[in-house]
């Protein structure tokens, strides 16, 4: 009787073990594929064009988390070494150099809401004081958000410049996380998780303009200093996930 004892204790355990498979108390494994986009991402699967600049040569930046909106670089240099994540950089020259995205429809998103994100170390505003930084769609239409006589301003479709006055925490030679974000109606731009800018705006924003990084209208509105870290997502980023991306910083 006492021999049967271990036959009958291990039975129920093998028959665990065939049902749900080996345990296995760590996974080393890489992260890939969905479980990789969501590491990036503080709303898991919102994130539609994700540009890290992390080439560090070429002539394109891949969108990281699909096979669209791939970017193309014209005049802009290399930054190896002094990117947000130690890796590399885009330098403007506030001239002629941006980065170019054809038009996408992940990247219009109608009425509903989205969020931009990137980081940026700009240099001094001269010229006209207008500088843009990522644009898509021309007046009345789409979005865009610039620098401005030291102001950084978020637009979406018929909306103007506002006075919202950030010089002090903008021109000083270490990198800055600008969020544009609309949850309903409500628009907010955020300077370091830091609300700059808010106002009500329900117009649709989409438009068959191709996406543009560091290029403005003319060449004395091009942005000058360097980008890294672009994101757009399909979602409106709450605290929690702002919070999230400016904590890399």
């Amino acid at each position: 009787m006492i021999s049967r004892l271990p036959v009958l204790f291990f039975l129920p355990l093998l028959m665990f073990c065939s049902c749900f498979g080996p345990f296995e108390p760590f996974n080393t494994n890489a992260i890939s594929g969905d479980d990789r986009q969501n590491s990036l991402d503080p709303i898991p699967n919102s994130i539609v064009a994700y540009w890290d600049f992390n080439e560090g040569q070429g002539e394109a930046v891949d969108n990281r988390v699909s096979e669209r909106c791939e970017g193309y670089i014209q005049g802009c240099l290399w930054d190896s070494s002094g990117g947000l994540d130690s890796s590399s950089a885009l330098k403007f020259n506030g001239i002629s150099s941006y980065v170019f995205v054809r038009d996408d429809t992940t990247l219009n998103f109608g009425t509903g809401d989205f969020t931009v994100s990137f980081w940026i170390k700009p240099e001094k505003i001269t010229g006209s004081g207008h500088m843009d930084i990522i644009r898509k769609g021309e007046d009345g239409q789409g979005f865009c958000i610039s620098l401005y006589r030291n102001r950084i301003v978020g637009l979406l479709g018929s909306k103007t410049i506002s006075d919202i006055d950030t010089s002090n925490f903008i021109f000083d030679s270490t990198w800055h996380n600008v969020i544009l974000c609309r949850i309903n109606s409500a628009v907010s731009l955020y300077l370091d998780n830091y609300r700059v800018q808010t106002y009500d705006y329900s117009g649709n924003i989409s438009n068959t303009s191709p996406l543009h990084i560091g290029k403005g209208k003319t060449e004395s509105d091009c942005y000058a200093g360097l980008i890294d870290e672009v994101k757009i997502a399909n979602y409106g980023w709450v605290e929690s996930a702002r919070y999230t991306e400016y904590s890399r910083k």
